[in-house]
């Protein structure tokens, strides 16, 4: 029994002094607390929205369910169209509407960085191909939006979409939003 105990604890402190892995530069990388993002928002026209506060949220969300903006408050309580609750005094939302547009499942974050000046937001289409017979290519209409929940900052946000369309391609990011605090 002792043996064996002290095999175990041989074991742990040599672990102790094994190699680590070299810290990454600068602070942990960012990631969407939440993501919501599908292929089917009332909203039919290209948009980028920073949500700081739950009213915005509301308003941009009842939007994207084709539903009337609240008159007054909107009915938490209740919460019949289902707007994500969001702690806003740690976190803001990215709302991101593609438009009308084919063959498209939402949008994906692939990357977002901070610098002192900014913090910037890459995102990409969830894309996919299809064949058909008819004038279309057997394509699918959609209205694809995001949602994310991001840490909040006071930083200017950029948003970066990758416009490379070739399978297997490196990225091309061009920007279509700047959002500041308002």
């Amino acid at each position: 029994m002792r043996k064996a105990w002290w095999w175990s604890f041989s074991l742990l402190c040599l672990a102790s002094f094994a190699p680590q892995q070299p810290q990454r530069a600068g602070a942990a990388p960012i990631v969407p607390a939440v993501a919501l993002s599908g292929a089917r928002s009332a909203v039919t026209e290209s948009g980028y929205h920073r949500l700081r506060s739950a009213a915005d949220l509301a308003r941009v969300w009842l939007a994207h369910r084709g539903e009337p903006a609240p008159q007054g408050d909107y009915g938490w309580f209740y919460n019949r169209a289902g707007v994500p609750e969001v702690d806003f005094a740690g976190f803001e939302v990215v709302a991101i509407f593609g438009g009308t547009t084919w063959n498209s499942a939402g949008f994906a974050v692939e990357a977002i960085d901070d610098t002192p000046e900014q913090r910037r937001i890459r995102f990409d289409h969830k894309h996919y191909q299809t064949a058909g017979v008819d004038g279309d290519g057997g394509g699918k209409r959609a209205t694809p939006f995001g949602f994310f929940v991001l840490p909040r900052t006071d930083l200017p946000l950029v948003l970066e979409e990758d416009v490379q369309g070739l399978i297997g391609q490196p990225p091309e990011w061009q920007q279509r939003a700047r959002l500041a605090v308002e």
